[in-house]
């Protein structure tokens, strides 16, 4: 049988007080499907203005967590069956 390990990186705020925005600096390139299916909601962030790189923030029981955008896609499937969504997620991340 084997393990998925999922490798999830907290964000990183950047905000003394000063209405600095947070921004993701490090990004997890590798999540497991049975992580995304938890996720509760996500933003983006794009590069530009006060922060350096596009990434993708997931909430994981209330708690943000930074990832790589090419996850999107994944989390975009529409989750109606779990079964389905968890065979769908899998085929396209052997494609990434």
């Amino acid at each position: 049988r084997m393990r998925s390990s999922s490798n999830i990186l907290v964000c990183v705020v950047a905000n003394d007080g000063h209405f600095i925005p947070a921004c993701c600096v490090e990004l997890s390139r590798n999540i497991s499907c049975k992580t995304l299916k938890k996720v509760q909601k996500y933003d983006i962030q794009n590069a530009g203005g006060s922060c350096d790189s596009r990434a993708l923030i997931l909430y994981l029981k209330n708690k943000p967590y930074c990832a790589d955008p090419k996850f999107l896609h994944i989390l975009e499937l529409p989750k109606k069956n779990s079964r389905n969504w968890l065979k769908r997620c899998k085929k396209r991340m052997r494609k990434m």
